[in-house]
């Protein structure tokens, strides 16, 4: 679900998914991870990462800061502001 997808690219799992539209709002092709049309692009996708931890480091370091302005500190920080422009 896009959910998870977005849970575990914020916690720093990079995805690779079927090309959904949900998921292709949330997922960076080659930045975040990658989405996969066809069981080719399963099994490449898979040998890329297990091959290639440097690709996977960097993935999940971008996985993490796409993130970031949707996480709850982000959110609530967001609020904020708004109920203070609000109150005044």
């Amino acid at each position: 679900s896009l959910f998870k997808i977005g849970v575990f690219l914020a916690e720093g799992v990079p995805a690779l998914a079927s090309p959904v539209p949900s998921y292709r709002e949330v997922l960076i092709p080659e930045r975040t991870g990658l989405l996969c049309d066809s069981l080719r692009d399963w099994e490449e996708a898979l040998d890329r990462v297990r091959e290639d931890r440097e690709l996977l480091r960097r993935w999940s370091a971008e996985a993490h800061e796409a993130m970031r302005p949707y996480l709850t500190e982000a959110v609530a920080r967001r609020y904020a502001e708004l109920f203070r422009e609000l109150a005044s």
